[in-house]
């Protein structure tokens, strides 16, 4: 179980980055920049950070045992989802709609991507989608 969700893990990390900086990129013209490039260096060292410790992981596994790894793992997916719940939090305000929607896009469709990686882990999908589409749903209600 665990194994599938590591092996596609390098696939989400690159995915996420690229969202991160197309995202920082495009609203940087709309919200102030010093908002938007913290949430960028946030995201960006996460993935940094996630991907250290997938490498760790495949060079040596034993390190730690199955459980802490699927807990680093969670606690991973977990910050994921928290840096694309902050997206709603503070940058839903511009005036122009075409904005609000890409912030509306990113984090559902990330928990939509994201069924592919946590497949078999349900959990750590819960966590996700828990932290990215709940701040998002009390901003549009």
């Amino acid at each position: 179980m665990f194994q599938f969700s590591t092996n596609n893990g390098s696939g989400a990390m690159f995915g996420s980055v690229i969202n991160i900086t197309i995202i920082s990129f495009v609203l940087v013209s709309v919200y102030p920049t010093s908002k938007i490039l913290t949430w960028f260096l946030v995201g960006i060292s996460l993935n940094i950070v996630r991907y250290f410790f997938h490498k760790i992981y495949f060079q040596n596994i034993s390190c730690f045992s199955i459980h802490t790894w699927l807990l680093i793992s969670r606690t991973f997916t977990s910050l994921s989802g928290l840096v694309y719940g902050l997206l709603p939090i503070f940058f839903f305000y511009a005036n122009n709609h075409l904005y609000q929607i890409l912030v509306i896009l990113l984090p559902t469709g990330m928990a939509a991507a994201t069924v592919g990686k946590h497949a078999t882990d349900l959990l750590a999908y819960c966590l996700f989608v828990f932290l990215a589409i709940t701040p998002l749903v009390t901003r549009l209600f």
